[in-house]
């Protein structure tokens, strides 16, 4: 199970004002604009993208469930269809660390909520950045191996149960990344995404 570390992770401004509720062309006073721009320099300062995956054998598929290799079952749910004739699933875990979540904390008990907003709006738009490199990394790979790329997934969204992420952490042991798993099947830190 590969790790990978040091990834060239961007943050998009427009994507952070997208979060906060500026459509594409238009702009925040300029204020607001700075302020986004100072923790956006801030989440680069402080994340550190790393990822772990694995490609795992597909051993049967029906319409709401996918069984691999190693007696692993996932609960899809109606989404099994988007992968519909796959023989390997490749399956991620990504995180950019705990330091940004950290200094969210920090910033929020100082009672500066706009540079929190901010910062963890940053957080969330550099996890999916790192997500979508990982996926297009992990399609250029199967292409490689002369497989094709499919729809990326995760477990908890539409149909497909949270508590298939405990079968993730059994597969590809994430504390290696420093990533763990809450009783509520949550990733810690959250800015993880499977």
């Amino acid at each position: 199970m590969p790790v990978l570390r040091n990834l060239n992770v961007t943050i998009p401004k427009d994507e952070v004002l997208r979060l906060h509720g500026y459509p594409s062309g238009r702009r925040p006073r300029p204020i607001i604009e700075q302020a986004i721009t100072r923790q956006v320099a801030v989440a680069l300062e402080l994340i550190l993208p790393a990822a772990v995956y694995d490609f795992v054998n597909v051993r049967r598929m029906d319409t709401a469930s996918i069984e691999l290799d190693g007696g692993y079952c996932l609960s899809v749910g109606a989404q099994a269809r988007q992968w519909k004739g796959a023989e390997y699933l490749a399956i991620a875990v990504c995180t950019i660390g705990p330091s940004l979540e950290s200094e969210v904390s920090r910033l929020l008990a100082a009672q500066d909520l706009s540079s929190a907003a901010f910062l963890d709006a940053a957080g969330s738009v550099a996890v999916e950045s790192l997500a979508e490199i990982v996926d297009a990394r992990l399609c250029r790979r199967a292409h490689q191996m002369g497989m094709g790329g499919g729809l990326r997934l995760s477990p908890g969204h539409g149909d497909w149960a949270l508590n298939d992420q405990a079968q993730f952490f059994r597969l590809l042991r994430p504390e290696r990344i420093s990533v763990s798993l809450s009783r509520s099947f949550l990733m810690l830190p959250l800015k993880s995404v499977s």
